[in-house]
């Protein structure tokens, strides 16, 4: 009995341990760009960090500081008010395409939401944040 659960957990994690090493990881700049807009609304009351966040949070803060009458911001906030929360907002994201476009590319169960959205977004004012 020892022997063959020793044998299951072993192969678990060789197949986990395989799997992982051909996983990779990312930084996706539209994500980025998201979170920078997020935290110029009221989402990041209900969602974001508690307290000050962490040292990363208060620099993306800071840096978007200066674009929080940007239209973007406008727009995620007004989102916001109508329940563009929890996970809709990255759900959104990794439905586009990627920067400047962000045309999209994948459809969603929330649609609705997402067109409503996408087609606000479709003068491709996110460019703008691009330096």
């Amino acid at each position: 009995m020892k022997r063959t659960l020793l044998l299951v957990v072993t192969v678990f994690l060789l197949l986990v341990t395989g799997a992982a090493s051909q996983a990779s990881l990312r930084i996706s700049p539209e994500m980025e760009l998201l979170a920078g807009v997020l935290s110029q609304t009221t989402w990041m009351n209900d969602r974001g960090p508690s307290g000050d966040g962490n040292e990363y949070f208060q620099a993306l803060k800071v840096f978007f500081a200066e674009h929080k009458d940007h239209r973007a911001v406008r727009l995620a906030q007004d989102l916001t008010k109508k329940g563009f929360t929890y996970d809709a907002p990255p759900a959104f994201i990794c439905h586009l395409g990627p920067l400047p476009d962000l045309e999209l590319v994948h459809e969603h169960d929330q649609l609705d939401l997402f067109q409503e959205a996408n087609s606000r977004w479709q003068d491709r004012f996110f460019g703008k944040f691009m330096f």
